[in-house]
């Protein structure tokens, strides 16, 4: 590497890190719209509650299915190629949603949706694993999580709003034409590592992809990890991406348009919250302490979101803050589970651990929407079902008890005092 390469790494680095990083701010927005075209989807698609329920879980399945898979994909021919023909997979399920006409159209649309956005993630945490040193790593994992967030964010309120301005289709598929604009700059842009250094996929100490995922599979503390994981993530895309906004407009009785703008600040939480968890737990050197701290805000905060009677939307924007950042707080697990194995097998070890957290994901909506048929009482308006204030009570009861089990299980989880293998 010559003296101008050297100076100029750390430019290039960031530059590189930050296209990479953009196609999760894209994949958050396409992860979370349907909560803002709800009522217009079930219209649209004529289906109830459990079916879109499904549509979303289709999402997640797609997500699930190709995070250890993308992880050994990107640990064997890195993320610029991969994250170029994900980028494009997104937009290609965007075009199709919008273009469905059935539940079975959607569904298929966002399975493919989810498995280009299953590299997203786990791409921009394997780039900050090779392009950035070890004592960086919880906090750029802060970082990605902020970008995502803030795509959330504007897949909620802002979303909302075009909505009302413009035919949501048409939208949709706009945001579609968007992302193949941007696989076309992550090719240009992203490279797999720095100039002069040896790939990490060519050099995994003669051990196989395939015997490096046993590993992984075979630890305890993956799954224990993994779990927390799943546990913290599912309550956020189950509020955030389908029933958050309407749980708001039939319980609390307030406009679509603010309660978008309230559900909306659940990701300005998770946005604020993943960076400054990520630099606590590298300051002290440790990971537990703030995966504890986060846990138990998350409980208290979703407790009063969900159950304090006559609350204002003050308070409510308050809860839901609080919600999204102390749920951030989970986000130091990716840094236990990639110090818990080799450096050469961390697009795998992320992908395990992100799989894990996807099944809550799918699962967590689905609960939510099985809960509310069991609970309804047959009441229908122009055929679709109408669901009550008290079927919203209980079918949400499930998101804290998603968070109080993440807290149980903490103390089974070796801490690794930030250091890698």
């Amino acid at each position: 590497m010559n003296q101008k390469t050297a100076k100029n790494l750390p430019v290039l680095a960031w530059t590189i890190w930050l296209v990479g990083a953009s196609f999760y701010f894209y994949e958050f927005l396409l992860q979370v719209f349907p909560n803002v075209v709800l009522s217009e989807m079930m219209k649209n698609l004529a289906a109830g509650a459990v079916a879109i329920g499904f549509v979303q879980t289709a999402y997640f399945l797609g997500y699930a299915c190709m995070q250890i898979p993308g992880g050994m994909l990107l640990d064997r021919f890195g993320p610029r190629k991969l994250l170029t023909v994900a980028t494009l997979l997104c937009a290609l399920g965007a075009i199709i949603f919008a273009k469905s006409t059935n539940i079975y159209q959607a569904e298929i649309s966002r399975f493919i949706t989810g498995l280009g956005s299953a590299f997203a993630l786990i791409g921009a945490l394997v780039l900050a694993s090779r392009w950035f040193p070890a004592n960086r790593f919880a906090l750029l994992n802060g970082l990605i999580i902020t970008i995502g967030m803030s795509g959330a964010f504007f897949g909620e309120a802002p979303f909302g709003y075009l909505v009302q301005l413009f035919h949501w289709q048409s939208i949709i598929i706009v945001l579609g034409l968007i992302g193949v604009a941007l696989a076309a700059l992550i090719y240009y842009v992203v490279r797999d590592t720095p100039p002069g250094e040896v790939d990490v996929r060519h050099s995994s100490e003669g051990v196989s992809i395939f015997a490096g995922l046993m590993k992984i599979v075979t630890c305890k503390q993956s799954w224990l990890t993994a779990l927390y994981g799943g546990l913290m993530f599912a309550p956020t895309p189950a509020l955030g991406a389908m029933w958050g906004t309407s749980y708001l407009v039939t319980t609390r009785g307030i406009s679509l348009t603010t309660a978008d703008f309230i559900i909306s600040i659940l990701f300005i939480g998770w946005a604020v919250g993943s960076p400054l968890f990520g630099a606590f737990s590298d300051r002290i050197g440790r990971r537990k302490p703030p995966m504890y701290i986060g846990s138990a805000g998350a409980l208290v905060s979703i407790l009063l979101f969900l159950y304090i009677p006559h609350a204002s939307n003050l308070s409510l924007i308050i809860y839901m803050f609080f919600f999204g950042f102390f749920c951030s707080g989970f986000i130091v697990g990716f840094s236990v589970i990639r110090e818990s194995h080799a450096r050469s097998f961390s697009g795998t070890s992320l992908g395990f651990m992100n799989v894990i957290n996807t099944l809550g994901a799918a699962a967590a909506p689905s609960l939510i929407g099985a809960f509310l048929a069991i609970f309804w009482n047959g009441t229908k308006v122009d055929g679709l079902a109408i669901y009550s204030a008290g079927n919203y009570y209980a079918a949400m009861a499930t998101l804290p008890v998603f968070v109080l089990i993440s807290l149980v299980i903490l103390p089974f989880i070796k801490e690794t005092y930030c250091k890698s293998k």
